[in-house]
């Protein structure tokens, strides 16, 4: 069973109260509950017990993971950005304001991140939907 702790109450408190309700449902039916045990613990400990730590070692290793393609992206749009020095200098000379630079050079990348994003998003829908229908261990599923 699931509770919920009023706030202010510790939970040493509610694992009193818990244990004299278990103690006076013995004593008032002793041939149905004489052998349940009652206790109480914090549902995030019932839940990860001990993969807490390794999850949060696995999810900061997932984000430095995820940290590597971002750095190779930003390096490739700033190589992309020092190789068009030219053009951005030949439009500058023909009368194109900073303001419009950087607008076409923002909607370029907003264009790219939208439409990375998007297949990101697809491919994940997609695999997921995958992985759902083709269970480990049953025909269809991962190989032996």
């Amino acid at each position: 069973m699931l509770g919920r702790l009023k706030q202010n109450v510790p939970l040493s408190k509610a694992h009193q109260e818990i244990h004299f309700i278990g103690e006076r449902l013995r004593k008032e039916y002793p041939n149905t509950d004489s052998n349940w045990q009652f206790g109480s613990e914090a549902l995030r400990d019932f839940l990860y017990g001990g993969v807490r730590r390794p999850m949060l070692i696995l999810m900061a290793a997932s984000g430095v993971l995820l940290l590597i393609p971002c750095i190779n992206v930003a390096n490739l749009l700033l190589s992309r950005g020092t190789t068009r020095a030219h053009e951005v200098s030949v439009r500058r000379a023909l009368g194109a304001s900073q303001r419009r630079i950087l607008a076409q050079f923002l909607t370029e990348n907003t264009v790219l991140a939208l439409l990375g994003g998007s297949i990101g998003l697809l491919s994940t829908y997609e695999c997921l939907r995958w992985f759902g229908t083709h269970p480990a261990g049953q025909a269809g599923g991962w190989p032996n």
